[in-house]
């Protein structure tokens, strides 16, 4: 199946600079937000939604078409 992913801030620095954060993957049926970051070699904290629902569980099972977005954390001052 295949899952859009959109990384923002320092993490867009895993894919090629041409692809602007943007990349597709393929993956196996019942593959999880865990895989996507395995996939992507994407450790540390960070804010992960899916399909603009921020999601807790790394565990989270996607499905066919998800758009799967990781954030760095804000910080204010």
């Amino acid at each position: 199946m295949e899952i859009h992913v959109r990384l923002y801030g320092v993490l867009r620095e895993k894919l090629p600079a041409e692809d602007h954060g943007r990349t597709t993957l393929e993956l196996p049926e019942g593959a999880t937000v865990d895989d996507v970051l395995t996939r992507l070699d994407v450790t540390g904290h960070f804010h992960v939604s899916v399909n603009e629902e921020m999601v807790e569980d790394r565990q989270t099972v996607l499905s066919e078409g998800d758009q799967v977005d990781l954030l760095p954390p804000t910080a204010g001052g």
